[in-house]
């Protein structure tokens, strides 16, 4: 009873290193899709950063072209009205080839290279990440109370510390000893005795055995380990319990905020149809001398931003679909946009 209590403690023992090394990867696995999700971001925010410029930069030449002629349209405060949207889109410029810059970085030191290095890596455009399985809050939470690593590795804890509890109690009772013995002697100078009444130790074999019973009486100091062993197993359950409620916690806030998420991308989404319509009137209305400047430069400064919220809100709700998927256990990025599947560059 005692070896088999003190095998199953170390077994469990390997299962909770197990739970422990699935911790790790599951951590890693999230870092790595944030990372990518982060650099798929960045290059396409520095993509409408550049186009925004482009567009500016028409509307200096118009303006510039304006004044050269001699327009009576021309207006000197229009000069001025460019050059302060010049500046926020120079402010807008500079943050996102820092932010790529930086992304690529953390890409490249969350796989093992250097962030310094010059690897690159393709990607896509930032698209809503399709859920691999349709679930509700109730599933993620059973979910994850299931399989979070977390919990698995304390329940693997607790099991050990029942065994280590059982094996010191077994501790309090005497071990059954088998033991034996055997010699054999021969001499090449000694004659053999043939009497059996003879003692002969030159040569001779002899064979024994027996069971013997072994205990130990040390009962203070086996009783202290033995409740030593209860205390622990006690703690272990009482975290498991907080750590269960505190996982139920965690995922339902996941679970709202990408349902929050979800919500705020289809806003943003039709923010943005509005504010490419409103551009597209404005820059009419302009081009036939019936707004001014102001007004078309609002409409183009309008639907850039919303152009850079679509795209955050495109990678807040895919970050919270990992963020649930590292939180239950569930498999719900889609295999096609996990950053194993894009093609590196040079």
């Amino acid at each position: 009873g005692k070896i088999h209590h003190l095998k199953q403690a170390r077994a469990l023992g390997v299962d909770v290193g197990r739970a422990q090394e699935d911790i790790a990867r599951a951590e890693v696995r999230f870092q790595v899709l944030k990372a990518f999700f982060q650099l798929s971001l960045a290059r396409e925010l520095a993509g409408v950063v550049k186009e925004g410029r482009d567009y500016f930069d028409k509307a200096k030449r118009h303006v510039r072209k304006l004044e050269q002629d001699d327009d009576p349209s021309f207006d000197p405060v229009d000069k001025m009205k460019i050059r302060v949207y010049d500046a926020q889109v120079q402010q807008r410029d500079q943050d996102a080839r820092r932010a790529l810059a930086l992304a690529l970085g953390q890409l490249r030191r969350m796989i093992g290279l250097d962030p310094q290095g010059d690897a690159d890596f393709a990607t896509r455009p930032p698209e809503p990440l399709v859920p691999r399985m349709a679930v509700t809050m109730q599933a993620a939470i059973d979910s994850a109370v299931q399989s979070r690593p977390e919990l698995v590795a304390l329940r693997r804890g607790i099991a050990a510390r029942q065994a280590e509890v059982a094996a010191r109690w077994a501790a309090f009772f005497p071990d059954l000893v088998l033991v034996g013995r055997f010699t054999y002697g021969y001499s090449n100078v000694a004659d053999p005795q043939d009497s059996p009444f003879a003692n002969d130790p030159f040569n001779s074999y002899t064979l024994g055995g027996g069971v013997a019973l072994r205990w130990d009486l040390e009962i203070g100091k086996k009783l202290a380990e033995w409740r030593e062993a209860r205390a622990q197993q006690a703690k272990l359950k009482a975290q498991l319990d907080d750590a269960e409620r505190a996982v139920r916690l965690e995922v339902e806030k996941l679970f709202r905020e990408m349902t929050d998420a979800q919500a705020m991308l289809a806003a943003q989404g039709d923010a943005l149809r509005a504010a490419r319509g409103w551009v597209l009137a404005k820059t009419d209305l302009y081009e036939n001398g019936l707004s001014e400047l102001e007004g078309i430069l609002d409409g183009l400064v309008q639907f850039f931003m919303s152009q850079m919220a679509h795209l955050q809100a495109i990678y807040d709700y895919n970050l919270s679909v990992a963020s649930l998927e590292r939180a239950t256990g569930l498999a719900l990025v889609p295999a096609g946009d996990a950053p194993a599947d894009g093609a590196p560059g040079e």
